[in-house]
């Protein structure tokens, strides 16, 4: 049995357990986890953007612009993910692997993306590389990020939802794409 095979079990049996109680405690509690990590993250560019001395994006003249751009993309995910947590919240679960919901939650942003609360995570991050001017978070670890919780995704979170909750996830997830709404011109 494949590593991913085994966190798909591993996931799986540990949400069938969960017992739905204080869920917006839990649910906070994995904000603070992923803040944390994004945090960290941007203290290693920082970290990494002087190691390689690699210039700022924005020169120093121009720093407002990188706060001003900043703000729309934090605000907006973090807006994003906190209407994620309600509506995990809502289906008597959150947002935690180990403590999701009991059904399938489809609505609210989930109705536009499979991954809102994640693509909330890549507007803060987006948001961070301008305030924070940091070349090496732009290219090198927000990327780096972002393929990490694709990989996450596509080999565990995926798997299980298909595992718990069979054909219901199969038509939804060929109906909403995985992170980013489809644009009807």
């Amino acid at each position: 049995m494949s590593v991913a095979n085994r966190l798909v079990a591993f996931v799986n049996e540990k949400s069938v357990q969960s017992s739905g109680k204080n869920n917006a405690a839990k649910a906070f509690a994995g904000i603070a986890i992923v803040s944390a990590a994004m945090a960290l993250i941007a203290y290693a560019a920082l970290r990494l953007d002087a190691f390689l001395g690699l210039p700022k994006i924005m020169p120093g003249s121009l720093a407002w612009v990188g706060m001003a751009a900043a703000l729309p993309f934090i605000l907006s995910g973090l807006f994003l993910s906190l209407w994620c947590v309600k509506f995990f919240i809502k289906a008597k679960g959150t947002p935690i692997p180990l403590s999701p919901p009991k059904k399938l939650v489809t609505s609210g942003p989930y109705a536009f993306s499979r991954n809102p609360m994640i693509t909330g995570y890549f507007a803060v991050l987006l948001g961070l590389c301008f305030l924070l001017r940091s070349l090496a978070l732009l290219a090198i670890l927000a990327p780096l990020f972002v393929l990490a919780l694709t990989a996450w995704v596509k080999a565990v979170e995926e798997p299980e939802l298909e595992k718990r909750f069979g054909n219901a996830y199969t038509k939804y997830r060929k109906m909403v794409p995985m992170f980013f709404p489809k644009l009807k011109l």
